[in-house]
């Protein structure tokens, strides 16, 4: 065994190929240097730095790469992993040498928690798996086919060449794939979104990156960065969608997920491009753009509030029976409609008229300045308990319902009576 304690071992400086099979442990680091190979197959614990100066390093057993301590390859230098080894696991990679990645391995690295830069070339058919809460830039063309998965932290690339041959799906279980500079267009591999989901950090505000590609499963998808995201393929994903930053943008009517909770933060926008969508439900502070699209939100059953503003000439439809709360200032020009649960409406809708159906409830103490409409058997309920309700006109259809709660005895409104104002211009109250 080698005991590093604090100190650092430098090993090969004199060019000849050498096999240790024993123990290296301590806080110090490891050194190759010279043409030749150092072949380690011990149990490697040390939790110094590990730099490949010269010539191969080989990892021939799994426990002979250290998951503590980060792996520099120089340029000239090899870091060689053997095939059939299953997941080795290193604290991190960087450098601008070579690494290779037999069949059957998955080098895990990000151990450390460290985020680092490999310019150099990772290759063979095994796999590459990103861990901890690091940054991993990949600069270099790779050639590696066994896929890159992206478990925790993130992955920073600028072209798909950095992820090594398109053979090998990228899969999102726990991680964020980071685009840098305004090359990369698209991904032509494919993409899985695993249990732990994942999300794309598109950097740049100029920036457009379009997927084709289709997401299934429980895992959730966050769009992060400045740029725009174009989703273009059919997903079903049952995770939350979360749009944290810049543009999450359809590419084909159903792109959205049905069955997914979206949530729009402050400054970002979700953009229907004029394409008709379906989410499990909507909640958040930003900015939903429908263009000419229809958004049908609420499939979920899940009651949300959503502050933020909804624009476009489209159209909306509260789905499902959960409660949809619009607490902002939306100027959207088609029709609402109150398919199922409830609308509450603390905001404005400055554009919109209404349409209520049977079974649905109309709500809030805020304005519609467009029509209302409440079918037979649809329910408007003024107020927050209690609180007033402004529309442009009304019409209450055979059969509808009204529900208002009055607290104070012989006044109008006030602070404990519900109370309906109809106010636009040539505004009328119909009764069926």
């Amino acid at each position: 065994s080698v005991t590093l304690g604090a100190g650092r071992l430098t090993a090969g400086g004199d060019g000849a190929s050498t096999g240790f099979s024993g123990t290296i442990a301590g806080t110090g680091g490891l050194s190759k240097a010279g043409a030749g190979t150092l072949t380690l197959s011990g149990a490697s614990t040390y939790s110094g730095p590990t730099t490949v100066a010269g010539g191969t390093l080989f990892i021939a057993a799994a426990p002979a790469l250290s998951a503590a301590s980060d792996y520099t390859v120089a340029a000239g230098a090899l870091l060689q992993i053997k095939d059939m080894l299953g997941t080795v696991t290193a604290g991190s990679i960087a450098g601008s040498g070579r690494i290779e990645i037999a069949p059957g391995t998955v080098l895990a690295a990000g151990a450390s928690n460290a985020s680092s830069s490999f310019s150099g070339e990772i290759a063979s058919a095994g796999a590459l798996r990103k861990v901890g809460t690091g940054t991993l830039t990949l600069s270099g063309n790779s050639s590696y086919s066994g896929g890159t998965t992206i478990a925790g932290g993130a992955i920073s690339i600028s072209k798909e060449s950095r992820l090594g041959d398109v053979a090998g799906a990228l899969t999102l279980d726990g991680g964020v794939l980071q685009v840098t500079d305004t090359v990369l267009s698209g991904l032509s591999r494919a993409i899985v979104l695993g249990a732990g989901g994942g999300g794309f950090d598109i950097v740049e505000a100029g920036h457009v990156l379009t997927l084709a590609q289709s997401f299934s499963g429980s895992g959730a998808l966050a769009k992060l960065g400045a740029g725009t995201l174009t989703l273009s393929g059919a997903h079903s994903y049952s995770g939350a969608t979360s749009v944290a930053g810049g543009v999450l943008r359809a590419g084909a009517a159903g792109a959205f997920s049905g069955a997914s909770a979206v949530t729009v933060a402050a400054g970002a926008t979700l953009d229907l491009a004029g394409l008709s969508q379906t989410i499990g439900s909507l909640a958040g502070a930003g900015t939903v753009t429908l263009g000419a699209g229809a958004l049908s939100a609420g499939a979920n059953d899940g009651s949300t509030s959503f502050s933020g503003a909804i624009t476009g000439a489209g159209s909306l439809t509260k789905l499902g029976a959960g409660t949809l709360t619009l607490t902002g200032s939306s100027s959207y020009s088609g029709p609402t409609t109150v398919a199922g649960g409830a609308l509450i409406v603390n905001g404005a809708l400055a554009s919109s008229s209404v349409q209520v159906g049977s079974g649905a409830t109309l709500g809030g103490s805020g304005a519609i300045a467009g029509a209302v409409t409440v079918a037979s058997g649809g329910t408007l309920s003024a107020g927050n308990s209690p609180g007033t309700l402004t529309l442009g006109s009304l019409t209450l259809n055979a059969g509808s319902n009204t529900v208002f709660e009055l607290n104070n005895p012989g006044v109008v409104g006030g602070p404990g009576n519900d109370h309906i104002i109809v106010n636009g211009a040539g505004g009328n109250l119909q009764l069926g």
